[in-house]
């Protein structure tokens, strides 16, 4: 994914490539791709990449920090998203009918 999209310049192009770097941990290359920290951007889904790689990466403090930011536009966003992250802040695992 990420040689398909390095040369896409397209916003679908940088949100595979922010993607696939995340996926390979890294992170300071995909944060350069959205810059997050310095932006305004609305996709929590960004957020939420960073918060699980970093988690992966043994790095809580970072995970816990994207993860925030993550819920706060989740909460900001239609219905879906509010329950979304209303599950994502429990301390035990969503049943079935959730």
């Amino acid at each position: 994914m990420e040689k398909s999209a390095a040369g896409d310049r397209s916003p679908g192009g940088s949100n595979y490539l922010f993607y696939a770097l995340a996926e390979q941990n890294r992170l300071a290359e995909a944060i350069k791709i959205h810059p997050l920290d310095a932006s305004d951007d609305s996709d929590p889904f960004h957020f939420l990449a960073l918060a699980v790689a970093w988690r992966l990466a043994g790095n809580l403090t970072e995970a816990e920090r994207w993860q925030a930011r993550a819920l706060k536009l989740l909460d900001e966003g239609e219905t879906d998203w509010t329950r979304a992250a209303a599950l994502l802040r429990r301390a035990t695992d969503p049943e079935p009918d959730e």
